[in-house]
């Protein structure tokens, strides 16, 4: 668990940055396929807010004097690792993600924790959704500007395809969420 001071969302400047892996390239590829495809038939863009395919395994307000070396040292101390996908999958809300979930195995799961207890006292306002008992692994195709009206059309696009992927999972990544925008501060190879 966290252990920093907790900050209203008014006082975060990082809010929704977050510890990810990007995609490999292969993967990384269709989703942005997906993303232009989804964009060209419906219009829905806002998903690129964040432009870079990942899973996210941690979102909040980080300490950025003490995060870089944290990572590094995690992933200097991680193996390479596969992840596997299946199907398609929604978190319905007013704001509804359409994403394609990834397995939950053990040996995520205990990668998961191992970040969050690594990172736990440089981050504030971690995101409830990502907690280590709530983590729903996920990579998102569509967000921000995908609602009731549009929802059943994206389904209706991409039902038919097969994500049953195996990704290779070879880096750990910060993306720096501040109200100028995002950008990729942060990447470094799983060499453990």
């Amino acid at each position: 668990m966290p252990s920093g001071k907790s900050l209203d969302r008014s006082q975060a400047r990082r809010w929704n940055s977050g510890v990810v892996s990007l995609l490999d390239p292969e993967h990384y590829g269709a989703v942005e396929g997906i993303w232009d495809e989804l964009e060209r038939e419906l219009g829905l863009r806002e998903v690129r807010v964040t432009p870079w395919p990942h899973i996210s395994f941690q979102l909040g307000d980080y300490d950025l004097d003490a995060l870089p070396g944290i990572l590094e040292k995690l992933a200097a101390a991680t193996p390479r690792f596969e992840i596997e996908t299946t199907g398609l999958g929604i978190f319905s809300g007013l704001q509804p993600v359409l994403y394609v979930p990834v397995v939950r195995t053990a040996e995520l799961s205990e990668f998961h924790r191992l970040l969050w207890t690594a990172v736990g006292t440089v981050c504030r306002n971690a995101s409830d959704d990502y907690w280590v008992a709530n983590w729903v692994p996920h990579i998102t195709l569509a967000a921000g500007d995908l609602d009731a009206s549009n929802v059943a059309d994206a389904i209706k696009l991409l039902a038919a395809r097969r994500f049953d992927w195996r990704i290779t999972i070879d880096n750990l990544a910060y993306i720096d969420a501040s109200y100028e925008g995002q950008e990729l501060r942060i990447r470094h190879d799983l060499t453990g």
